[in-house]
């Protein structure tokens, strides 16, 4: 739990949305949650009888959270763990580990200005990579194979926005962050982003760099049966909603026709509403 919430402080703490000093409490509480954090990996160091020799599972989330705090000074009782863990997270080779696990290793080396180190994942995880003209880019080792999509660390949405955040950081093509974003979006509209967790990340990683073919107003026509529809515009949302009277009502209507003049990803529905009188 105190890793949980040392890490979602960390995040919000990069995105500029809180301002952490050690004279406020929530300063104060955040100190303490690294410093225990420090204690409690420093202590699982200490008792293990052979020294990792890789970085994965909770070491590799320590390293991240821990590294939105470089101003928090360890002591050198707890300096070991943390360079040990440091030492691999540098040295490891640029394919090993998940999908999860190469964001996360990815954006902590750019915390510790190892840009190419980093640079070298990318490259490795765009390689990998599947697109689609209707799915955008994703992964197929980006599944949820034990049931786990529950859980943050092993969740489809939260990779796939840990990556987006990761090749935003690392400057990679804007047509790239796009698709990947794209995928993003269709999985909120053909399933769900799982958790509040997971839609935190997906807002997150789709408000950090979201390019103008997103964001586009328009570019869709629509006519029903004879009549062009414009509908009721709503400009903050981007959502248009036509309703016909019961008296409105024709076969004609039937026969719906789009037509697409943008690159921004649309999505629509035809309902017909009616009453039944129950005796």
């Amino acid at each position: 739990t105190t890793l949980l919430i040392v890490k979602g402080l960390g995040e919000l703490k990069a995105m500029g949305a809180i301002r952490v000093s050690r004279n406020d409490s929530l300063g104060a509480m955040l100190e303490r949650g690294v410093r225990f954090l420090d204690r409690q990996y420093q202590e699982d160091f200490d008792a293990m009888k052979e020294k990792p020799k890789s970085l994965y599972g909770s070491p590799l989330y320590y390293l991240y959270a821990r590294s939105f705090f470089p101003e928090i000074a360890l002591t050198p009782k707890r300096y070991t763990a943390y360079k040990h863990y440091k030492k691999l997270l540098i040295k490891a080779d640029a394919t090993s580990g998940t999908l999860m696990q190469k964001a996360l290793r990815m954006l902590t080396l750019v915390r510790f200005n190892k840009h190419r180190k980093a640079k070298a994942i990318a490259e490795v995880v765009r390689q990998s990579s599947l697109s689609s003209d209707e799915m955008g880019i994703y992964w197929r080792d980006n599944a949820n194979r034990w049931g786990w999509n529950w859980l943050w660390d092993s969740n489809t949405t939260t990779t796939q926005a840990l990556l987006i955040e990761a090749f935003v950081q690392l400057r990679q093509p804007t047509d790239v962050i796009a698709r990947m974003q794209q995928w993003l979006l269709k999985q909120k509209q053909t399933t769900q982003w799982n958790n509040s967790v997971a839609t935190a990340q997906a807002v997150h990683a789709l408000l950090m760099a979201t390019p103008r073919s997103l964001i586009q107003e328009g570019g869709v026509d629509v006519t029903v049966g004879n009549q062009s529809v414009e509908g009721l515009q709503d400009g903050k949302h981007g959502i248009s909603q036509k309703v016909w009277s019961p008296m409105e009502i024709a076969p004609s209507l039937a026969k719906v026709n789009l037509q697409k003049s943008s690159a921004t990803p649309s999505w629509g529905a035809m309902t017909w509403e009616y009453y039944e009188e129950n005796d």
